[in-house]
Order: C-alpha cells, then structure tokens, then sequence
C-alpha cells in the first residue's frame, strides 16, 4: 500500500455472517410501522436487537429513549 491509498476498512461482526462497516446502509422500502420494521429486522437476523433508526441524518428511533416507561405508544 502506497501513502495515498486508504487502509483497509473496519468490520464489526454483529452476529455470525453479519459484518458491517462505518459506510454500510440497510434500506428498507416497505410502509410498516415503526414496531413492525423493529420487528421485521430483529426476525431477519435472530439475536440481532435494534438500537437506533435513522433517516438520512434524522433519529427516528433511538432504543435508550423509547424504552423509557410511557413511550411504547410512540412505536405505533
């Protein structure tokens, strides 16, 4: 490798086979609701659980705040 070339890039394993790096994206074009989407992603990839949501740059969803007593209706 050259001074100029990038590194080789990180790779976190979040399960077995299920590696992803800093520049990964997971899309998803279904209408569902949030719970529905959580549930979907957490069925998909077995002891995977979902922490935070994002669009673009928005939080839709960060676990830490939703799991809080009073906001499951906000799932919905």
């Amino acid at each position: 490798m050259q001074a100029g070339e990038p590194g080789d890039i990180i790779k976190e394993k979040l399960l077995e086979g299920l590696e992803v790096t800093l520049w990964d994206r997971w899309e998803v074009n279904e209408d569902s609701s949030l719970a529905k989407f959580i549930q979907t992603i957490e069925e998909r990839y077995p002891g995977l659980e979902v922490k935070d949501i994002m669009r673009g740059n928005a939080p839709i969803y960060f676990h830490a705040i939703m799991s809080a007593p009073g906001k499951e209706a906000e799932k919905k």
